[in-house]
């Protein structure tokens, strides 16, 4: 890993650890982790967009590293609900991650909202939320959330609740 702890121990005076890490960006970690795609052995295919509404910039930059090993997923992303709604109706992503604890509107509010316009209203949203208690992950689910996730995101568990939503994309889905 390139790191290295030292000590330097002084009789009747103390001791003095050092650890050195080397520091890797977000996007670095990600892409260190082996193929992504075999993990679960997703079934994507060319086209795909994914929306992420979320308001902390190191989760956004995390999900690039993410959707980066996706091979043909587009990523679109929001740092406020409102943008994030607005993103949904012009685009008609395929899945949309949602945090819950945004600003302004909160995850189910803008759930509601995606499910109350016809043109959202068949896109799976996937939560992701610090909020990790059993009745937290029940609410969501109740609420309408197609997977309810936890951070820090388990890539696996990320991966296959993508998989099962992006069987074809949206636009597809509900032609006539």
């Amino acid at each position: 890993m390139g790191g290295q702890i030292t000590f330097n121990s002084v009789p009747n005076i103390g001791t003095t650890f050092s650890i050195e890490l080397p520091v890797a960006t977000a996007a670095q970690a990600i892409t260190e982790e082996p193929q992504f795609a075999n993990i679960v052995g997703l079934k994507h295919r060319e086209g795909y967009t994914l929306l992420y509404i979320e308001d902390n910039p190191s989760n956004i930059e995390l999900m690039q590293g993410l959707v980066e090993a996706l091979d043909e997923v587009t990523l679109l992303t929001a740092g406020h609900p409102t943008v994030g709604l607005a993103l949904a109706n012009a685009h008609v992503p395929d899945v949309i991650v949602l945090d819950i604890d945004l600003p302004d509107m909160n995850g189910f509010e803008v759930l509601k909202k995606l499910k109350a316009t016809p043109s959202t209203l068949h896109i799976p949203v996937i939560a992701l939320s610090a909020a990790a208690m059993p009745r937290d992950v029940e609410r969501g689910m109740s609420a309408g959330f197609t997977h309810y996730l936890t951070k820090p995101i388990k890539v696996r568990e990320f991966l296959a609740a993508i998989d099962s939503v992006m069987t074809e994309p949206v636009r597809d889905r509900h032609r006539t």
